[in-house]
């Protein structure tokens, strides 16, 4: 009778056992459900009443944290992925991430480099992990080293247009007059419209006439920054082409034409540039190894005028609308050449 007993209450245990790890998968699928319908805070209490239950479900515990951080409980992120990194195994670059971005929000940046420094050297190659960091680095305008991260981040995720965007925002505030328009242009290339798009087609259209001034209705100025670096590689040649092209676009029939249609021009004669010098002396570096490859691809299938109204169309620039208009079937063409070529390069 007594080991009848015994049986019966292992069967019961096992059986217990069972149903509480279903309902605690049970939990988490609701309250994935509650986040993604940003519902924070019920999604919060349930991913803690699953934590009760079972307090080394990882899945719970990575997710509790993404929903803080969601929610705005930054505090409770940071301590809850605190926590988390102890014991947890499965998600642990996930949640150096979450908790560097955590700290960098509260304005805290010493800590979420600390955290940062400690998730680096145990995943130095995790993309989401790197742009965490780069934003931090960013924030304390150490532009070498967000750069370096950006590097890494876009080595994992090519396509990830926000790496790009911070990179040509790291590289133009560090002087790389180049490099900036170039991650620019990609980025415009992945993202084109938009409040980031208006901000990187901005700056892109600033880089396009750096150092070229009309300082009468006859003179034009070009002034090309000598002491420009070249760590990122020597691009003194295509900023002299960009100058030459800028300074073009302000002689008085140029200055008559729409501003779509002018800076459309300049893209067109930099693309054309860029393919000639291709393989004949162009910068050996990151930018010039991932960037002028691509530029290079849209010059080749012709869509060169098509890319830049594209490209600057979050500018909403005079006769972008009506240029559209006329060469649908332009724009769809582009379109779709950048779609396969996307589709080509995702790893």
């Amino acid at each position: 009778m007594k080991r009848a007993l015994t049986i019966g209450l292992l069967l019961f245990a096992s059986t217990a056992a069972r149903s509480g790890a279903a309902t605690v998968q049970e939990m988490i699928s609701k309250a994935l459900a509650l986040h993604d319908a940003k519902r924070y805070e019920e999604a919060i209490a349930l991913y803690r009443e699953a934590l009760v239950l079972e307090p080394t479900n990882e899945t719970a515990a990575y997710e509790l944290v993404f929903s803080l951080f969601a929610g705005g409980r930054l505090e409770e992120c940071a301590a809850s992925a605190e926590r988390a990194l102890k014991w947890g195994k499965r998600y642990r670059a996930e949640l150096f991430s979450q908790q560097a971005s955590c700290f960098d929000d509260l304005g805290k940046v010493d800590e979420a480099l600390r955290v940062c420094g400690i998730g680096l050297e145990e995943f130095p190659r995790d993309s989401n992990l790197a742009l965490n960091c780069a934003l931090a680095r960013l924030r304390r305008r150490d532009l070498p080293a967000a750069r370096e991260l950006l590097k890494v981040s876009l080595a994992g995720r090519p396509l990830h247009a926000s790496s790009h965007f911070y990179l040509a925002y790291a590289f133009a505030e560090d002087g790389y007059q180049v490099p900036a328009l170039l991650a620019a242009l990609r980025y415009l290339s992945l993202e084109p419209l938009g409040q980031r798009a208006k901000q990187a087609a901005a700056t892109a259209r600033y880089l396009l006439d750096a150092g070229v001034t009309r300082t009468s209705p006859t003179n034009i100025e070009i002034a090309l920054d000598t002491e420009a670096p070249k760590d990122e590689g020597d691009f003194t040649v295509e900023a002299t082409m960009l100058a030459v092209v800028s300074a073009a676009g302000l002689d008085e029939k140029a200055a008559k034409l729409p501003e779509s249609r002018r800076v459309a021009d300049q893209i067109s004669s930099f693309l054309s540039f860029l393919s000639e010098r291709s393989g004949e002396g162009a910068a050996k570096s990151f930018a010039g190894e991932t960037y002028v490859p691509f530029l290079v691809s849209i010059e080749r299938a012709k869509l060169s005028e098509a890319f830049g109204y594209f490209a600057f169309g979050a500018l909403e620039l005079d006769g972008a609308g009506e240029w559209t208009t006329a060469h649908r079937d332009e724009s769809t063409k582009l379109r779709l050449f950048l779609e396969e070529h996307d589709r080509r390069s995702n790893p």
